[in-house]
């Protein structure tokens, strides 16, 4: 049928720096301030919503390279929830702490009063886990490995001359 996609095309699962970069980018429009306490590992920074001290900094950048360094296996979106997770922790604790203090929690809590801090983003990070598990993406990149070998090998495949990993269809 015309319109179908008939390539198959590999997206590998994000190294370190491209996990880190998706990290950034996922968190864009975060500020950061410092708590003090040093090195800016998680659980060091306080990370706001817009409207914080400053655009992404050294500090949070530290915290992005932590967390890209601990999620082998994750996926872009897999670090896109566990961002909405710290996310979420931080408005929790916002609304807990406007309670604690006599208000009405969620109705009395502002925008403000949301900051996502490295801790939250630790917190987040012990709950999440790849989508794709470890044992699943060997199987993968066995696969495609056969599947481009094979090829490669070959030379053709069903007697056509086709470049590695070029799907072929016969009518």
């Amino acid at each position: 049928r015309p319109g179908r996609l008939d390539r198959l095309v590999r997206v590998p699962f994000p190294d370190r720096e491209e996990r880190r970069a998706i990290l950034a980018a996922v968190a864009r429009d975060l500020a950061v301030t410092e708590t003090g306490g040093g090195g800016g590992g998680v659980g060091e920074s306080k990370v706001s919503e817009k409207g914080g001290v400053g655009k992404v900094s050294d500090a949070l950048s530290m915290v992005w390279d932590d967390v890209a360094a601990k999620t082998e296996g994750f996926t872009g979106a897999d670090l896109r929830a566990l961002v909405s997770d710290a996310s979420m922790h931080a408005v929790h604790r916002a609304i807990a702490k406007v309670s604690d203090e006599g208000g009405d929690g969620a109705d009395d809590a502002n925008a403000e009063d949301v900051r996502v801090t490295g801790k939250d983003v630790a917190k987040a990070l012990e709950g999440a886990r790849a989508s794709v598990p470890a044992s699943e993406r060997e199987k993968l990149a066995r696969a495609y490995a056969a599947f481009e070998g094979g090829r490669g090998a070959r030379g053709s495949v069903g007697g056509a001359e086709e470049s590695p990993g070029k799907r072929v269809s016969h009518a």
